[in-house]
């Protein structure tokens, strides 16, 4: 008995009874209504289904479009990141150096979503080390929910400038006074080649103008068409923009005294006694706690001396000077004394005027400016110090001292790398300094440099080596040795080893390895060179037997005077610094644009 038949019953059990004909039409009515009930539940749910499927499906094609949509946008993000990937390459000849293997850009906004953009080296995930290396771009695009990746491989064409095969070029001349120019590649010029004074040009040689005077031993052409070379305005913006700046005011004025032991504080090293005893004395002192008294003399010039051999230049005017204490009642006359020997002057001496000085003067000051000069190679120098003929008495000695007259700036006697900077507190990994010298001279000698120095400004007059030995080479291997802006520079060091004894200082310590060996003390010598790219918007000029590993390039002449030799780097042609790039043809490889296997 359903609901409805059971209420009818209820019903007919309280109300009064009726006809059986009555209750027989009544129930039939019944019967009709609750059919009829039904029926209307059953079409209203179908009409509820019909209108949710109606509403589902429609919600279903609403996504649908919306992740087509979305998919579509990520597809036309990530072509977006590959474009804006050429786009770096193509704006920045630097850009091996100015982007790392990796994300390049990541999550940059774009329409509704945004792209994140990858440039890696398949060879050997190094994009900077070699220029022939492909490199592939990888952009991803997102937007909604949907994820697009994409990738293309671009094949560099065409790197290297013209000029960077040669191991000189000369913008303008190539002048060579009274020199000879060895080189084992072509010398080239944008102008004239001249030698005067009997020069000779040991390389090949090219030029777009004239072939003028000198000897010419190899193949020599002129009326050859211009090298394409880099633009002078542009060489410098990657390393002013990635350089550690210098403060001129950081550089010495004037030069250090290169006396070792000067004031005896360490007893007599580094002294040798010349015909005489070197003995100890702490009772006189002019200054510290020790002085040196001068015994046992048996002859005149018997007396404390140093070996200063790898200490002088030659034609450079030193201040030399001491401070003695006579021991008698009587004056007696003192002298500096310089002994020169070298293969062209064989022995040649210098000696100051007389300082006389007795027991009651107490300490006196004997001083003198002396220019050694001689020629050939040095064999050997010594200071001295001396009495007059006869006068073999005891004498007091303190606080001798050499230094180079000059009171300019200087980089000498110090080691300059991404891991040390003797004139400020901030290193610079890739050993890139940057000088304004502001129209200051600067001379760099006897010192080490591994990095890419930049000097702007330098006043005429400044030297690379001034006579004396350095020892150069960039950090970054195939960077740039030396790039000098506004004026010209004079690059003259000696072919002499730069000495660590002479000069005091360990010039390989932890972090500037020479030939990757390491150490803490000062035994090394090292040869007086620099390895690597010399650049100048100006004239440069060569002079004093000094030797280039590498190439010389100047927007305007060059000049040498004495022997120049340098040997070729045919890797800056293959793999050009930054700012030495030449316009290259980036070409996509074909078949290339697919989807990254990750």
């Amino acid at each position: 008995m359903n609901y409805f038949e059971f209420a009818m019953t209820w019903k007919m059990h309280r109300a009064p009874r009726q006809p059986r004909a009555n209750v027989q039409r009544m129930t039939v009515l019944a019967r009709r209504q609750g059919s009829l009930y039904v029926h209307v539940m059953f079409v209203s749910l179908t009409v509820s289904l019909l209108g949710m499927a109606a509403l589902t499906t429609s919600r279903i094609h609403r996504r649908m479009n919306e992740a087509g949509t979305d998919a579509a946008a990520a597809r036309l993000y990530a072509q977006a990141a590959l474009r804006m990937g050429m786009l770096r390459l193509e704006q920045n000849p630097n850009w091996r150096f100015t982007y790392t293997h990796g994300v390049w850009e990541s999550d940059v906004t774009i329409g509704d979503g945004a792209y994140t953009l990858a440039g890696l080296d398949p060879s050997d995930s190094d994009l900077a080390d070699q220029p022939e290396d492909p490199v592939i771009l990888i952009g991803t695009g997102r937007c909604g929910g949907a994820t697009h990746k994409m990738q293309i491989t671009l094949c560099p064409v065409n790197r290297g400038y013209s000029v960077l095969k040669t191991a000189i070029y000369s913008g303008n001349d190539l002048k060579l006074n009274a020199a000879t120019l060895n080189c084992d590649q072509t010398a080239a010029a944008n102008h004239d080649a001249d030698g005067t004074g009997g020069s000779a040009f040991n390389c090949d040689v090219e030029v777009v103008n004239n072939l003028k005077g000198g000897v010419y031993n190899g193949d020599a052409q002129a009326g050859v068409a211009p090298r394409t070379q880099p633009d002078p305005a542009k060489v410098f913006d990657f390393y002013l923009a990635h350089g550690t700046w210098i403060d001129k005011s950081a550089l010495p004025q004037g030069y250090a005294n290169v006396v070792k032991n000067p004031g005896f504080e360490n007893g007599a090293n580094d002294w040798q006694a010349a015909n005489c005893t070197l003995l100890d004395d702490t009772g006189k002192v002019h200054s510290g706690l020790h002085a040196v008294r001068v015994a046992s003399r048996t002859a005149n010039t018997a007396g404390p001396e140093q070996d200063v051999t790898n200490l002088l230049d030659r034609g450079v005017a030193y201040d030399a000077s001491a401070w003695i204490h006579g021991l008698t009642t009587d004056d007696r006359r003192y002298f500096l004394r310089l002994i020169l020997v070298s293969t062209g002057s064989g022995t040649a001496t210098m000696t100051s005027g007389e300082t006389k000085a007795k027991a009651t003067d107490g300490w006196k000051q004997i001083s003198h400016t002396m220019t050694p000069t001689w020629t050939g190679a040095l064999i050997s120098a010594k200071l001295q110090l001396i009495t007059a003929a006869g006068e073999l008495d005891d004498f007091l000695a303190d606080d001798f001292s050499l230094k180079e007259v000059g009171t300019d700036r200087n980089i000498s006697r110090v080691v300059l790398s991404p891991q040390s900077n003797p004139f400020g507190a901030t290193t610079n990994p890739r050993g890139i300094y940057i000088i304004d010298l502001d129209d200051t001279k600067l001379f760099i000698k006897y010192a080490r440099i591994i990095g890419t120095l930049v000097l702007l400004k330098p006043k005429a007059g400044s030297a690379i080596g001034a006579g004396g030995p350095v020892s150069w080479e960039p950090a970054v291997p195939g960077f740039p040795a030396l790039l000098v802006r506004d004026k010209e520079m004079l690059i003259n060091p000696s072919n002499a080893g730069l000495n660590e004894y002479a000069n005091g200082i360990n010039l390989n310590p932890p972090g500037a390895a020479y030939g990757g060996v390491v150490d803490a003390d000062q035994s090394d010598i090292y040869p007086s060179q620099i390895n690597g790219l010399i650049y100048g918007t100006h004239t440069l000029k060569f002079a004093n037997q000094s030797r280039v590993n590498g190439l010389v390039l100047s927007a305007d002449n060059i000049e040498i005077s004495d022997t120049f030799n340098a040997t070729y780097n045919s890797g800056y042609f293959f793999n050009p610094p930054p700012g030495f790039l030449a316009p290259e043809q980036i070409r996509i490889l074909l078949d290339s644009a697919k989807k990254p296997l990750n």
